[in-house]
C-alpha cells in the first residue's frame, strides 16, 4: 500500500455551476459550454483544469509507500466486507454508533443457544437415519414432552441440515454478517429443516394481541436451491381452543393450536434467486396463511394480510368458524405466542434457504435476532474494559476459539476520549501527529485484552497459554514486527540490544465477574505470578512509543498502515488469533480497502470475485461536495466486473462515470461522485464497491493511478482539497475449504478412576491441507483433553483457512460408567493361552469378566487393562472360574486408571469354584483324564468345568501336580467365604471322599466301590505311572 498526497493548495480553477436537478434527475443531463476546459469526470467531482499529478511544490508531506499485510494463518479475522454495508447507512445518517448496534443484537451461532433449537426437523436421507425420521436430540432439539432422548446419529443428521456460519453472497442493507443454512438433499421429499424458539410457560413470547395494528416484522433471507423455495417465518399461538382437537405428538407442533405462516414466495412477491432479500411486514402488508388444528384446515390458496384476516368472512374447514373468528381467537386475551420458527417444510427435496436476521414487535421487541457466526469486528470483550478508569467497552476486533477470547482495538488517546475510529472491518483510521501529548506521541494508541476462559468452558487461567504480540513499525513496504510475549514473566523484548527479562507487567487482571475499571495490578513479581495463575482476564492500553527503541523507531507524523496481531497458543498449536490495521493519514483521504483474504464475494457471477472498497476517511472539518478517483490494476490477474460493482448513494448521489463502464482503458478505472449539499463533520463514508474476478490464491491489489493528467482527490465546488491517497493492501481470494483428514474414529473410554461421572479424553487432532493456506487452523470442540461426562458426546473438528473457509468432521466420545484397572495376572504352571478371568472389587457383587491373553509358559502371564464397574475401590480379586483358586491385589490410583500393585497369581485346582481344592476337584480330574477341555465362554457360562490346569487343551498327567501342590488349600476374595470347609486353619475337616451320584462321580469311581476317594487316586496313579504324591497327601490329611 502507498500513501500519497494529492490536491495541494493552489488557486481555484474556473467552476461551472449546474442546476441541482440536472445531476439528480437521471433523465436530465447538463449542457456544457463550449470552450470550457473540463472533462466529464471533472463535472462530477466539481473539478477545474488539470494540475500536477503529484504533490504541489509547496507541500511538505512526503510520498510514502506502505505495503500490504503479510498473510496470516487466521482467516477467521479476514476482512469480511459485509459489515460495512450493515453500519454505513446508520453512520451516514448519524443515527447509530457501532456500540449501539452491538448492544441491540442477540446473536445465535449454534443450536441450543439463546433458546433456538432444531425443531420439527426430519432426516433428509443424507445422514445415518432414513429420510423422514423425526430427529430428536437432548441438546439440538427442544423436546419438553420427553418423547425421546435422541442419539448421536440424530445429532449428526441435524447438524448436516442446519448449519450456522458466515453469510453467503452480498447481503442487503441492515443485515448481519452470518446466517443459518437450512437444507434438504435432492431427491428426499420427506426431509424437513427448521429452527425454533419455543416458550410454553403460560405467557410465551408475548400476547397474541401483538398481531394487531401495531404488528411489525422484518427478516432477511436467501434461497439458492432447486426447487426455488423461500424461507418461511412461522408463529405458533396457544389460544383458548388449545387441546380441543388433541395435541400434536410431533416435536415442534405440540405447544400451539394456531400457526401463522409467512412465505415470501406465496403471493408476497418473493423470489428465490440466490440473492439476499429483506421482507418488511406489518398489519396491512404481507400476506399470511394459517393452520388451525381444531378446524384441521388451512388457507394456503388465499393468504391475506392480518388486517384482512380480522374481517374475513371466509369459512375455515367448511365452518362454522370464519377466518375472522380464528383471528379473534389468536388476538383474544389469554392467547400467547409459544413458538417462533424459520424453516423448510416437507416435500421440498433439494431445498436450500438461509436466514440471518429478524426484528419483530412480537418477539424480543426492540432487539435484533441474528443467526450465524457473529462478526469479529466492533465487539465487546468479556467481561468489560477492566483497565484504567472511564474506558468504554466495544470496538474490539476479537477472536473467540475454544473458550479463549482475544481482542485488539485502536483508540484516540490525545486528547483523551472514548473515540475508537473503527471502520467496522478490523481497521481504524487516525490522523498523523501527536495530538495534545508532550513529548510527541501518536494521537492514537492500541489496547489489547486476553480472556483464557471467557465462557467458562476451558477452565484455563492466563498462564496456561503462551501469547505473542506483533507490533508493526513500518508504514512503508512490508512489515517490521516487534514480536514478544506480553504476559509471560521473563519476556525479553528483542531490541538491539535486547531488553532485560521483564520481571512482571502492569496489566489489569481479573476474572469474568470483574467490573469496568476493576482490574488489579501487581506491584511485584510474586504477586503478578499469583494473579496470572489464578485469573483468566488480562488487559492493557499501550502506545506504540512505549516500545520505540532501536531498531523499532516510530514517527507519529508519518502516514501509513500499521499492523498489530495477538495470538494465544497451547502446546505449540495456535488456539486464537486477532489482528487489526491502523490507517494513519494526513487529514481527509481517499482509501482503497479490502479484506486481505476473501471468499467469493458474488454468488451469481461465474468464478471467484474479490471486492475492493473506495472510502472517504477523516473528513474532519473539511466540507466536501465531490470526488474523483483514477485507479489501476493488473488486467491479466484481474477482470473488472462492472455489473457487479456499485456506487453508494450517499453522500455523493450523482455520478457522471457509469460504474459499469468505469474501466475506460484496460486496467484503468475512473470513478466520481458529486453533491450540492456539502458534507462535513459526518464521519467516514463508503463511496464505491468494486468487484473483480480473480484466480484463487494469486495476490492482487488496486492502486491509485498517479500517471493520469488529473489527480484523484476530494473537492469543494471545484476547489481541490488536500487529499491523502491510500492504496489497497495486497489480497488473495480463496473460496475453497480445507481438506480435513483423517477424522478420529469414535472413542469409547471408561470414567476416570474413582469417578462414576466423567473422564478426561484425548486424541490426535486431524490435519488439514488447503489450496492457498499452508497451515489451516484445526480446532476440535470440545478439544482434546477435555473432561467428558458419562454418556455420548459429539466432537466436531473444524479446519479454517486464512479466508475463513471451513470444513468439519465429527466423531463420538462415549464415556462408560466403568473404571479401567491395570493388572498383571499369572497362571501358575500354565501354557500360553487365552482365558476368561472373573474379577471382583472390594464390594461384593461388583464384578467384571475379561478374556486375557497369557504369554509364556509355567507361568503364563497376562498384562492387561480391564474395566470394572465404576466406584471407589481399594482391592481387586480374580479367578478363572473353571479351575483356579482366588487371588487378590491392592489397588491404587495412577492417573486416570486404577493399578493393581501386586501380580495376581492364579493357582490351578479349584474346579467347582468353591474356594478350595478337595475331593470334588480330584473327582473331576479323574473323570476327565485323557479327554479334551472345553471353554465355558466369557463371562463363564456357569456350567462348563475342567481340570485342564495347564491350559494345554487336554486333561492329562501334566495337570496332576496342580492337585498335589494345592490339596486342601483354600482361597478367597476379600469379600467372599468359601462355599465349603472352615476358616482355613485345620483343613482335615474338608471332604476326603464323595459318594457316586452322577455321571462325573461314576466316571471317577475307578474301583467301582460306589465312592470316589484315595483308592481311586491310587488306582489312576498306578495305571498312568503318576508319582503317587497326591494319594500320599490325601492319606496324610486323614491321619
Amino acid at each position: 500500500m502507498r500513501v500519497v498526497m494529492a490536491g495541494a493548495t493552489r488557486a481555484p480553477p474556473e467552476i461551472v455551476l449546474l442546476n441541482h436537478s440536472a445531476l439528480t434527475d437521471p433523465c436530465v443531463w447538463p449542457t456544457f459550454q463550449l470552450g470550457t476546459a473540463m472533462r466529464v469526470e471533472d463535472v462530477c467531482a466539481g473539478k477545474g483544469r488539470a494540475h500536477a499529478r503529484r504533490l504541489h511544490a509547496g507541500s511538505t508531506a512526503p510520498v510514502v509507500g506502505v505495503s500490504s499485510r503479510e498473510h496470516t494463518r487466521r482467516g477467521i479475522m479476514g476482512r469480511q466486507l459485509s459489515m460495512f454495508r450493515f453500519v454505513c447507512g446508520f453512520l451516514a445518517a448519524g443515527v447509530l454508533s457501532a456500540a449501539s448496534v452491538s448492544a441491540q443484537e442477540i446473536n445465535t451461532s449454534t443450536l441450543s443457544e439463546n433458546g433456538w433449537f432444531s425443531d420439527d426437523t426430519r432426516a433428509d436421507g443424507s445422514g445415518t437415519e432414513a429420510a423422514g425420521t423425526n430427529l430428536i436430540s437432548d441438546t439440538l432439539t427442544d423436546d419438553p414432552e420427553g418423547s425421546a432422548s435422541g442419539t448421536s446419529a440424530h445429532d449428526a443428521d441435524i447438524n448436516a441440515q442446519i448449519i450456522f456460519g458466515d453469510a453467503v453472497g452480498a447481503e442487503p442493507a441492515l443485515t448481519h454478517g452470518g446466517a443459518v443454512h437450512l437444507g434438504i438433499v435432492a431427491g428426499e421429499v420427506l426431509g424437513k429443516s427448521a429452527i425454533s424458539h419455543r416458550k410454553d410457560d403460560g405467557t410465551g413470547h408475548g400476547p397474541g394481541s401483538g398481531f394487531g395494528p401495531g404488528f411489525t416484522a422484518e427478516y432477511s433471507w436467501m434461497g439458492d436451491g432447486t426447487p426455488a423455495i423461500t424461507t418461511s417465518l412461522k408463529f405458533g399461538i396457544k389460544t383458548a381452543e388449545f387441546g380441543a382437537a388433541g395435541v400434536s405428538s410431533r416435536t415442534g407442533e405440540n405447544v400451539w393450536d394456531k400457526l401463522l405462516i409467512f412465505e415470501p414466495g406465496n403471493l408476497n412477491g418473493g423470489t428465490s434467486d440466490a440473492l439476499w432479500h429483506t421482507e418488511t411486514i406489518d398489519y396491512t402488508t404481507g400476506k399470511w396463511w394459517f393452520f388451525d388444528r381444531v378446524a384441521i384446515a388451512s388457507i394456503i390458496g388465499t393468504p391475506m394480510t392480518l388486517s384482512d384476516m380480522a374481517v374475513s368472512p371466509v369459512l375455515v374447514g367448511g365452518g362454522p368458524k370464519t377466518v375472522a373468528d380464528v383471528y379473534a381467537l389468536i388476538t383474544a386475551p389469554g392467547a400467547h405466542i409459544t413458538s417462533v420458527q424459520f424453516g423448510i417444510g416437507s416435500y421440498n427435496a433439494g431445498g436450500s434457504v438461509y436466514a440471518n436476521q429478524l426484528e419483530t414487535s412480537v418477539y424480543r421487541a426492540g432487539m435484533t435476532t441474528t443467526f450465524g457466526q457473529p462478526s469479529p469486528y466492533d465487539q465487546d470483550v468479556t467481561p468489560d474494559a477492566i483497565f484504567g478508569s472511564g474506558n468504554d467497552n466495544g470496538s474490539f476486533t476479537v477472536d473467540r476459539q475454544s473458550g479463549v477470547e482475544l481482542g485488539l482495538r485502536a483508540k484516540l488517546r490525545f486528547p483523551p476520549t472514548n473515540a475508537f475510529m473503527s471502520n467496522g472491518d478490523g481497521t481504524y483510521t487516525y490522523n498523523t501527529g501527536s495530538g495534545t501529548s508532550s513529548p510527541p506521541n501518536p494521537e492514537w494508541h492500541y489496547e489489547w485484552a486476553v480472556n483464557s476462559d471467557y465462557d467458562d468452558s476451558s477452565g484455563l487461567f492466563i498462564d496456561d497459554l503462551v501469547y505473542e504480540l506483533g507490533i508493526d513499525f513500518d508504514p512503508g513496504p512490508g512489515t517490521d514486527y516487534l514480536v514478544f510475549d506480553p504476559i509471560a514473566i521473563g519476556s525479553v523484548i528483542p531490541y538491539t540490544p535486547p531488553s532485560p527479562p521483564v520481571p512482571y507487567w502492569d496489566h489489569s487482571i481479573g476474572d469474568n465477574s470483574t467490573p469496568n475499571g476493576g482490574g488489579v495490578e501487581a506491584g511485584d513479581a510474586p504477586t503478578y505470578a499469583a494473579l496470572i495463575g489464578s485469573n483468566n482476564v488480562a488487559q492493557n492500553s499501550w502506545r506504540t512509543t512505549f516500545h520505540d527503541e532501536f531498531p523499532f523507531v516510530f514517527d507519529p507524523d508519518v502516514p501509513g498502515r500499521y499492523e498489530f496481531y495477538l495470538t494465544a497458543s497451547s502446546g505449540g498449536s495456535e488456539v486464537a488469533r486477532t489482528e487489526i490495521s491502523v490507517i494513519v493519514t494526513d487529514g481527509a483521504s481517499l482509501t482503497l480497502e479490502a479484506g486481505e483474504c476473501q471468499t467469493d464475494q458474488d454468488a451469481v457471477l461465474p468464478g471467484v470475485q474479490a471486492a475492493f472498497e473506495l472510502w472517504l476517511r477523516n473528513p474532519d472539518d473539511v466540507e466536501v461536495t465531490g470526488f474523483q478517483a483514477f485507479l489501476e490494476f493488473d488486467d491479466v490477474a484481474m477482470s473488472y466486473e462492472g455489473t457487479g460493482s456499485s456506487y453508494t448513494s450517499s453522500p455523493f448521489g450523482a455520478h457522471i462515470q457509469d460504474i459499469a463502464l468505469a474501466e475506460v482503458f484496460s486496467g484503468q478505472l475512473r470513478l466520481d461522485g458529486n453533491t450540492f449539499s456539502p458534507i462535513g463533520h459526518s464521519g467516514d463514508a463508503l463511496l464505491a464497491t468494486l468487484l473483480f474476478t480473480v484466480t484463487e490464491c494469486d495476490p492482487v491489489l488496486v492502486d491509485f493511478d498517479l500517471t493520469q493528467p488529473f489527480d484523484s482527490e476530494l473537492s469543494f465546488f471545484g476547489a481541490s482539497i488536500v487529499t491523502a491517497l491510500v492504496d489497497s493492501p495486497t489480497i488473495i481470494a480463496d473460496d475453497t475449504a480445507p481438506v480435513l483428514t483423517p477424522c478420529p474414529a469414535d472413542i469409547t473410554q471408561p470414567a476416570d478412576a474413582g469417578s462414576c461421572t466423567e473422564a478426561v479424553v484425548t486424541w490426535a487432532d486431524p490435519t488439514a491441507t488447503d489450496n492457498c493456506d499452508l497451515s489451516p487452523v484445526v480446532v476440535c470442540s470440545p478439544p482434546s483433553g477435555s473432561t467428558f461426562s458419562v454418556g455420548t458426546t459429539m466432537v466436531t473438528c473444524t479446519a479454517t483457512d486464512e479466508c475463513g473457509n471451513e470444513s468439519s468432521c465429527s466423531f463420538d466420545v462415549t464415556v462408560t460408567a466403568t473404571n479401567a484397572v491395570d493388572v498383571i495376572v499369572e497362571l501358575t504352571g500354565s501354557d500360553a493361552t487365552s482365558r476368561c478371568i472373573h474379577f471382583v472389587t472390594d464390594i461384593c457383587g461388583t464384578t467384571a469378566d475379561a478374556t486375557l491373553t497369557f504369554v509364556g509358559s509355567a507361568p503364563a502371564i497376562a498384562v492387561a487393562t480391564i474395566e470394572v464397574p465404576c466406584g471407589v475401590w481399594t482391592q481387586l480379586c480374580a479367578k478363572d472360574e473353571q479351575h483356579t483358586k482366588w487371588a487378590e491385589s491392592p489397588l491404587i490410583v495412577v492417573g486416570a486408571n486404577y493399578v493393581a500393585t501386586a501380580t495376581i497369581v492364579l493357582d490351578g485346582g479349584d474346579t467347582d469354584n468353591d474356594g478350595d481344592v478337595d475331593i470334588n476337584d480330584v473327582t473331576l480330574f479323574l473323570a476327565q483324564f485323557g479327554g479334551l477341555a472345553a471353554s465355558g465362554g466369557c463371562p463363564w457360562d456357569g456350567v462348563t468345568r475342567d481340570a485342564d490346569f495347564s491350559n494345554n487343551g487336554a486333561v492329562a498327567s501334566e495337570d496332576y501336580p496342580f492337585l498335589t501342590d494345592n490339596w486342601l488349600s483354600m482361597s478367597s476374595c476379600s469379600c467372599s467365604i468359601p462355599l465349603s470347609g472352615g476358616g482355613g486353619g485345620d483343613r482335615s475337616s474338608l471332604r476326603q471322599s464323595v459318594r457316586v451320584y452322577d455321571a462325573t462321580t461314576m466316571a471317577a469311581d475307578l474301583n467301582r466301590d460306589g465312592r470316589v476317594d484315595v483308592l481311586d487316586v491310587e488306582l489312576i496313579e498306578q495305571r498312568r505311572g503318576l508319582s503317587g504324591a497326591l494319594s500320599e497327601r490325601m492319606r496324610a490329611s486323614q491321619r
